[in-house]
């Protein structure tokens, strides 16, 4: 899936910039469907949660700095 960035890994969060909230919330979207996903493939529950945690720290890193740069923004 592409949404204005090459890839949607950690490069996802420097586009933000340049992107809408659309980017957001599409970031959100993916983030749950890639849950799901790594739950059903996961051998076993501890796998998942290490999965998990590290999706998760990714994704409250890119909710960060899209605050940051929303912010800037606004105070201009």
């Amino acid at each position: 899936m592409k949404h204005g960035c090459q890839t949607v890994n950690s490069d996802s969060a420097t586009c933000l910039s340049s992107k809408a909230p659309s980017v957001i919330i599409d970031n959100v979207v993916q983030f749950s469907v890639i849950l799901i996903i790594t739950l059903i493939t996961s051998v076993n529950l501890i796998e998942f949660r290490n999965v998990a945690i590290k999706l998760t720290y990714t994704y409250m890193e890119i909710i960060v700095i899209y605050t940051s740069i929303r912010e800037k923004s606004i105070l201009g």
